[in-house]
């Protein structure tokens, strides 16, 4: 009786064999496309323009992986993931010992999104999420440019009929990969190992100082959402290009308080953090609070703030986020572009 309640436990539904099958094809597809990045680094001919690029398609694609599997984790659905992870380890231990240094940090934040870890959020360059925007006011969306961005081929509706074609072979498949990695998973997510930080996602690239970041996976709905909640009222200007400066400079920002009731910490440890301090508004989450990334060197950290705690005027971002760079050297994302075309020789002579 024992075993047939565990058996039967271990038997996904329909749905969930769908699931269970799109998310190994993501993670097939993802390996190889990070294996064939890891033999174009290996080869050493890539300027480090390319090898930027090359690490940002590995960016959006862990990021999609990452964002999928937090779902899952959402909805409860273990057995999801562990068929996931028994296809992932499976996959990882065909590598050779090139590919796997090569591409280590890679593997280990897809291992975190499949043990349901928690996750650091990724980000790539300005000048990529510039091509993006550009490619959406053509049509086709983020998701429609990241798929060229990034090669991909692939029909999710043709990969779930085919689950559902196939569901009495997948069901067998399935309740045996969960069999198998029930044991390893559940040691895993208790080890203790952390997600790596973005900057050793970006190690391949020489890592993530002295880059231009945007948040890699803001949707097109929450960013205007975001963008129209934090517009400024302009200066007067009515060229195209100030506009759409205004459009991006409405999510920089900085806090101008401690958060109310808030400890924030890194790794357990309470930061001591000097207010006021500047950050990147990514959404709004309430009619009155926010969700904003911290500038560098903080900006794994993501805090909800109120809006009356939040200084979005550029005249008065601009000069705390000069300072933050004259001390810190980096914001992590690009500085208001209205405040550096307006004062921009002033920067230099004060700064170099």
């Amino acid at each position: 009786m024992a075993q047939q309640m565990q058996s039967q436990a271990m038997m996904l539904d329909s749905q969930q064999e769908v699931d269970a099958q799109l998310l190994t094809g993501q993670i097939s597809e993802a390996f190889g496309a990070l294996d064939r990045i890891g033999k174009k680094i290996k080869s050493g001919r890539l300027s480090q323009k390319e090898l930027t690029s090359e690490n940002e398609v590995a960016v959006a694609l862990l990021s999609m992986l990452g964002a999928n599997c937090e779902d899952f984790t959402r909805e409860r659905q273990r057995d999801v993931l562990m068929v996931g992870y028994a296809h992932f380890d499976e996959l990882r231990r065909q590598l050779d010992k090139d590919a796997a240094y090569i591409l280590k940090d890679w593997l280990s934040y897809m291992d975190a999104a499949l043990l349901s870890k928690p996750l650091t959020k990724l980000q790539i360059t300005r000048q990529t999420l510039e091509r993006a925007e550009a490619y959406m006011t053509q049509g086709g969306g983020l998701s429609g440019f990241m798929g060229r961005f990034m090669g991909a081929k692939h029909d999710k509706e043709d990969e779930a009929q085919h689950a559902r074609d196939n569901a009495d072979d997948l069901r067998l498949k399935h309740r045996a990969a969960i069999s198998g990695a029930k044991g390893k998973y559940s040691r895993r997510q208790k080890d203790g190992r952390r997600c790596p930080t973005q900057n050793e996602i970006y190690r391949v690239s020489g890592g993530s100082r002295r880059k231009e970041f945007a948040p890699a996976l803001l949707s097109e709905r929450k960013k205007v959402d975001a963008m129209r909640a934090m517009q400024v009222e302009g200066d007067g200007d009515s060229d195209s290009d100030v506009a759409a400066d205004d459009a991006v400079d409405s999510c920089n920002a900085y806090i101008v308080n401690k958060p109310r009731g808030k400890k924030l910490k890194r790794n357990g440890k309470t930061l001591s953090i000097k207010y006021p301090y500047p950050c990147q508004v990514l959404e709004r989450l309430s009619h009155s609070t926010f969700g904003v990334r911290l500038a560098a060197p903080l900006d794994d950290i993501d805090v909800e703030v109120a809006v009356n705690n939040l200084q979005r005027q550029p005249s008065e971002v601009g000069p705390v986020e000069q300072l933050h760079l004259a001390n810190y050297g980096n914001l992590g994302y690009a500085p208001l572009r209205k405040y550096q075309r307006k004062h921009n020789h002033k920067h230099k002579a004060q700064y170099q």
